[in-house]
């Protein structure tokens, strides 16, 4: 049965660390966690460390984490790595739902449930050479289809299995913000496993049984261009 969830209109938060990029928090010193990292690294290394420190739960291994990674994202000699790697060099992911069409195809044709962060960096490369001359511009500069730079990074970091290993510097700073986990292993909270603790990307997201999972994919499709998920019309890929 298709679900069906009216999306509300949000207006965009802007940036208010000095470097009008990203969001302060006091927990960096009235600044950014991109500019912390860059400004005081000895400073940002003992505030990891402090929560590392202070997790009531154990992190998971590098192992429990990569095994993880590799057993749900596309692998790299697959078709599906080829066909979206095409979608992102030729922008034609954003034209005739192209990327919904993909991501349904993916869904009931293979186990796969999203890709790697170094994946996704290759694909915001492959973004960057097509509508910005191979650089990251301003979040709010427009491409050759009038999507602004925000969105794109939206777009890929919504589809990183290894949320963990999303970076400002390789995916942008709002997927670094709003989906990664500053360079942290995720924590093992209720010490099921890894396949119990960790969600699947809300790209690829069909279980919405929960509010929080709901959430999350209604936050993403918000932030993506409508050209490339359809809007509502995603929901009927779950």
């Amino acid at each position: 049965m298709s679900t069906i969830v009216e999306t509300q209109t949000i207006q965009d938060p802007q940036p208010d660390c000095s470097c009008e990029k990203y969001f302060k928090s006091e927990a960096f010193e009235g600044t950014c966690s991109s500019c912390y990292e860059q400004n005081k690294p000895d400073k940002y290394q003992e505030f990891i460390k402090l929560q590392n420190a202070n997790s009531p739960s154990p992190r998971f291994t590098h192992q429990e984490l990569w095994d993880y990674t590799d057993k749900h994202a596309i692998p790299y000699d697959s078709q599906y790595w080829t066909v979206l790697k095409h979608l992102f060099a030729t922008n034609s992911w954003q034209t005739d739902e192209n990327l919904r069409k993909f991501i349904v195809h993916t869904k009931k044709k293979t186990n796969f449930k999203g890709i790697r962060a170094e994946q996704g960096a290759e694909l915001m490369m492959l973004y960057l050479k097509t509508n910005h001359g191979g650089s990251f511009p301003n979040r709010h500069a427009q491409d050759k289809n009038g999507t602004m730079f925000w969105k794109i990074e939206h777009v890929v970091a919504g589809m990183i299995v290894d949320y963990w290993n999303i970076t400002g510097g390789l995916h942008g700073g709002v997927a670094h913000c709003y989906y990664g986990n500053f360079g942290d292993r995720p924590i093992n909270e209720n010490k099921q496993g890894v396949d119990k603790c960790l969600g699947i990307p809300p790209a690829f997201r069909t279980d919405i049984s929960s509010s929080k999972k709901l959430e999350k994919l209604k936050i993403w499709l918000h932030n993506v261009p409508t050209c490339a998920t359809g809007g509502n019309k995603f929901y009927d890929t779950l």
